[in-house]
């Protein structure tokens, strides 16, 4: 699994398995009320994929459609890449490490999402 060093999970963020996936909800909220969530997909030699699998985009243009993601994207980048975190075409965030940094990749993933819910 992704997940082998798992007692930096503290309560009350909860873990899910299932699929060979991770998914954490931690205790921070976006903008709809809703616990910010994160999947832990493991690749090979213990290097492991954070994503939101375009959650936090997706929900901030569904709850304004007024503005367009395309030309807020370079801004929602800048955030991402002050934390080392990509962000895809399509507004999926992520990032790669080992799994000796997960808590340090979930932090990172936590800081873009709650700044990027910030602007709105």
């Amino acid at each position: 699994m992704g997940l082998e060093n798992e007692e930096w999970i503290p309560d009350p963020y909860y873990r899910d398995r299932s699929a060979h996936i991770d998914e954490i909800t931690t205790p921070f909220t976006d903008p709809l009320g809703d616990n910010i969530r994160f999947f832990v997909v493991p690749l090979t030699n213990g290097q492991i994929y954070l994503t939101d699998d375009g959650n936090t985009i997706l929900d901030l243009t569904m709850q304004h459609p007024e503005y367009d993601y395309h030309e807020l994207a370079q801004h929602y980048q800048n955030i991402a890449s002050q934390h080392q975190l990509f962000l895809s075409a399509d507004g999926v965030l992520g990032i790669v490490g080992t799994n000796k940094q997960v808590a340090l990749l979930a932090g990172k993933m936590i800081q873009v999402i709650r700044k990027i819910n910030e602007l709105w």
